[in-house]
């Protein structure tokens, strides 16, 4: 809807008109009102052999609750975390419905079963990924601890509760997926049998604290990881621009990443036995063994903490 408002009692000169100068916008929601429908069921008797017939209520209206009013409510408790009896007041005081809570867990048993082949195809489509992030946090269900676990990728996450925190746990959610892990320090995922990425958040919250220490030595190294981390988080970014936003950029981002990779083949091509007698150079070498992950026990044991 526009509404539009002129100046009363204004005069202008001659040949001259309003002009719009600005827009204001007022959102509101339009009443909300419940859609109810009745379904006046007849029965009577057959005039051939007497037998007793009642018409049924189609299928898909034998719950009593509209789609769109069940997915509100999932999304409010499943979504939003919200109680039942948050729930139940919301319906109430918003929209005027009585729904007993017991009604409503019976909505969301519905949903649940209803998006059940969708949430098996995400986890097929997320495993079909050649990358993906996994991680896990404590998740109560009715006081009691259990584990959320997630594995997603830039398309879609999928999402497991498991009642363990373990291997086992971490199977059931790849189940055959075999591609690279990006992941935090968790012995489970050290243990990868494939390749691995070390999350670069913690890899940058590790070289933060480390240069914060009071010891110089390792706080310049902790500043100067922090530093390459940056950088390359930088050349991740650059990488995924346009290519007409990259022309209009200086190349010293290019030279960046050529200088950087440079620094980084040379070094890893140290001999590990020499870290001791040029500890500098082999900071990159160590560190990018580190980020690519390693099952190399003498390795591990130089991993930044």
């Amino acid at each position: 809807m526009v509404i539009v408002f002129s100046p009363n009692n204004a005069v202008f000169p001659a040949g001259d008109v309003a002009v719009r100068y600005y827009v204001h916008q007022v959102v509101e929601l339009p009443e909300i009102k419940l859609e109810v429908t009745h379904f006046i069921l007849y029965r009577g008797r057959c005039r051939h052999c007497g037998k007793l017939l009642k018409a049924l209520i189609p299928p898909q209206h034998r719950t009593g609750y509209g789609p769109r009013l069940s997915s509100i409510i999932a999304v409010m408790v499943g979504t939003q975390a919200d109680s039942r009896r948050t729930t139940q007041d919301f319906l109430f005081s918003v929209l005027g419905l009585h729904v007993s809570q017991g009604a409503i867990q019976k909505i969301l048993d519905r949903v649940s079963r209803a998006i059940t082949p969708h949430y098996q195809a995400v986890g097929a489509s997320v495993r079909s990924s050649p990358v993906n992030h996994v991680d896990e946090t404590a998740w109560y269900c009715k006081g009691t601890l259990q584990w959320l676990w997630v594995m997603g990728n830039s398309l879609a996450a999928y999402f497991m509760i498991h009642r363990h925190r373990s291997k086992k746990a971490f199977q059931a959610l790849i189940q055959d997926w075999q591609g690279i892990l990006v992941s935090d320090g968790y012995a489970v995922y050290t243990k990868w049998v494939g390749l691995r990425q070390t999350c670069l958040a913690h890899l940058i919250r590790h070289a933060k604290g480390l240069a914060e220490r009071k010891d110089p030595e390792i706080a310049k190294c902790g500043t100067w990881i922090h530093k390459e981390l940056q950088r390359l988080c930088h050349m991740a970014w650059y990488s995924l621009l346009p290519a007409a936003d990259k022309a209009r950029r200086p190349s010293r981002m290019d030279r960046r990443a050529a200088s950087w990779m440079k620094a980084m083949t040379v070094n890893c091509s140290l001999n590990p036995n020499l870290r001791e007698e040029r500890p500098v150079l082999c900071r990159p070498s160590s560190f990018w063994k580190t980020c690519l992950g390693t099952r190399d026990s003498v390795w591990e044991k130089r991993v930044l903490r």
